[in-house]
């Protein structure tokens, strides 16, 4: 068959895939099969996941009810155990507030939070209540390097819960939460996190990023916000967090069991006076405990009531868990990222032209070809995806390769002229033979 025809075959049906199957991308149809070529890429580049700075402390408010103690009582004990570890970090998840005046119980909880590293406290953003919305941001901080198109930012309507004051005495507020106004939802990637939010004209920073900036006393002058360009990005000192347009960074699901994870009760027996207890499980759990020296300790409740987010895997995990994740994610660089749409456009147009050119040889050529194909852009994706852990949804490739595989086996391959032999060349083995 003449070439022209087998390439112009080709070129259209190749467009027809690769059209039809990014439109269904799109509407993520392949959305189980995304997250398993990306868990592929995972094992294949990673032989371990970083070292990360994080611990989760696991709290139960059940176990804390039960001691009818004032809950001041019992984050200064909380703190009070944590303390015998000099954490150089801690974070507190819940917005901690309390109506009901104790003066005992105040003068044991400021005791503990003077004692303490600054800490991160966490406040929750949400839509106007009754009456006028309260949009003070004395007590959290306010970013003054960024640039770009802010519009697209979560706006908050009122700040609708904040640590208490004797908590703040030593701390600073961020939010964790944004009540109907953020996108947490679940992808291949993750789960989406928002790191800003705009109150009036001013930007604020997520828990996570005011966790940063605590564990490596980053002043908010050193933060800078870049929202423009075809890749906005936050820098936290010398972290580089690609973001969305809308401020939101995307947290990959195996960072879950990437960083030690305590429960509470383990704590304050390894801190308790019985020194006998205390040693024994000091040496059961040594490495997790020692963590607590050097890690942003996190502290959040992680019971099943609280595990409001689900992973791509079907685990649900708690608001917590997921800000430790954020926090690993952050520390050891591991942002997962899809390829530019320039780079993505430009390898199926390199696989069109490999295409084009194998259509220049035989049937079996062309087949075993279109395999060659494949493997060569399988490889491509795992270096890209070791050097910048970035990635693309193979199916359009795989629609390229489907059509030149189809298109190889049914279309006749190209007939080869054959070079016509002159007569002159012919004779001279004749008058040869008739001199002999």
């Amino acid at each position: 068959m003449n070439y022209s025809i087998k390439a112009t075959l080709f070129l259209v049906f190749a467009a027809a895939a690769v059209v039809f199957i990014d439109r269904e991308d799109r509407r993520n149809t392949f959305e189980v099969q995304n997250r398993a070529f990306l868990d592929w890429l995972v094992g294949n580049a990673w032989t371990r996941i970083a070292p990360n700075q994080v611990t989760l402390l696991r709290v139960n408010p059940d176990e804390l009810e039960q001691d009818n103690l004032d809950p001041r009582l019992d984050w200064a004990i909380i703190l009070r155990s944590l303390e015998a570890f000099d954490p150089k970090s801690v974070a507190i998840v819940p917005s901690l507030n309390w109506d009901k005046p104790d003066q005992l119980a105040e003068g044991a909880l400021n005791k503990r939070v003077i004692s303490m590293p600054t800490l991160t406290l966490g406040a929750t953003f949400g839509p106007p209540g009754q009456g006028a919305p309260n949009l003070d941001t004395t007590g959290l901080t306010v970013l003054t390097d960024v640039t770009g198109d802010l519009s697209k930012l979560p706006v908050v309507r009122n700040i609708v819960a904040m640590p208490d004051p004797e908590l703040r005495a030593n701390g600073v507020a961020a939010f964790t939460q944004i009540e109907l106004n953020e996108e947490t939802a679940s992808g291949p990637n993750g789960i989406r996190l928002p790191l800003l939010a705009k109150i009036g004209d001013k930007v604020v920073p997520s828990f996570v990023i005011q966790v940063i900036m605590n564990q490596e006393e980053i002043v908010p002058d050193k933060v800078k916000v870049i929202l423009e360009g075809p890749r906005p990005v936050i820098r936290v000192g010398t972290h580089t967090i690609p973001v969305d347009p809308d401020g939101c960074f995307t947290v990959y699901h195996g960072m879950k069991d990437s960083f030690p994870s305590i429960e509470f009760s383990s704590l304050a027996l390894a801190a308790s006076p019985f020194e006998e207890v205390a040693e024994k499980l000091r040496r059961a759990s040594k490495d997790s405990l020692e963590s607590l020296r050097t890690n942003a300790v996190i502290i959040g409740y992680d019971q099943e009531a609280f595990r409001e987010f689900g992973l791509p895997t079907g685990e649900r995990i708690s608001r917590a868990e997921l800000i430790a994740m954020a926090v690993a994610t952050i520390q050891t660089g591991r942002h997962i990222t899809y390829w530019p749409a320039l780079f993505r456009y430009a390898s199926w147009a390199v696989l069109a032209v490999l295409g084009l050119g194998l259509f220049r040889w035989r049937r079996f050529r062309v087949v075993s070809g279109a395999f060659a194909v494949l493997l060569l852009y399988g490889g491509v994706s795992i270096a890209v995806f070791q050097t910048a852990l970035s990635w693309s949804p193979p199916w359009p490739a795989l629609g390229i390769c489907a059509v030149l595989l189809v298109l190889g086996i049914i279309l006749p391959s190209s007939r080869r002229k054959l070079t016509p032999i002159s007569p002159a060349e012919g004779s001279a083995p004749a008058a040869e033979a008739s001199g002999s």
